[in-house]
Parts: structure tokens; sequence; C-alpha cells
């Protein structure tokens, strides 16, 4: 649904697209009325302040006894038990639900 509000917001004066656009729309708005759907509200805004400081000692941040699955079951854990911590040279990345 997400993606066919983005795809309405950019068909802006195109005539072969605002034509797509209108019935897009009329089809969201169909499904929302008939609760087939819930609105959708934009995207809160996440604001990070990193501010300047002296170099700490590492780790900043440590991790204890880490886990993962895709299922949340214990049985089905893809790595258990890593111990790792990140300091100030360290790259890391925030990725969303499809891996943005």
């Amino acid at each position: 649904i997400a993606h066919i509000k983005k795809f309405i917001a950019s068909a802006g004066t195109y005539t072969n697209l605002v034509k797509q656009a209108k019935s897009k729309q009329k089809i969201i708005e169909k499904m929302e009325a008939a609760g087939l759907i819930k609105p959708v509200h934009g995207k809160k805004q996440l604001r990070f302040n990193f501010e300047d400081v002296r170099k700490l000692p590492p780790p900043i941040i440590a991790f204890n006894d880490v886990a993962f699955s895709y299922s949340g079951k214990k049985e089905d854990y893809l790595y258990k038990d890593l111990y790792f911590g990140i300091d100030m040279d360290s790259r890391i990345a925030i990725v969303g639900q499809n891996g943005t």
C-alpha cells in the first residue's frame, strides 16, 4: 500500500500517469473503507545526535550472550553465545525489515 501511495505522489502532472494514480487512489480508499487495510501513516522521523568527544576506551557498547533466530525459537537459532563489542573505530549499519 505504501508503494502505491508513493507512486501516486510521484505521478505529478504526467498525463499518462495521472489516470493510473487516480485509479490506484480509489482502490486504496475502497480497501480502507471496507476495513481490509488500515490507513497508512507517514514514517516517523528518527534523529541521531552524535557529539564530538575524545576517544573512549573500548568497548563503547558491549554485547553479551547474543542469539538470533528468525522464528524466535531456541531450536532455530542461527547463532548463539556471541560476545562482542563496538569501539570508536567500528562501522555498523542499522537496517530495516527489508534490509533497507
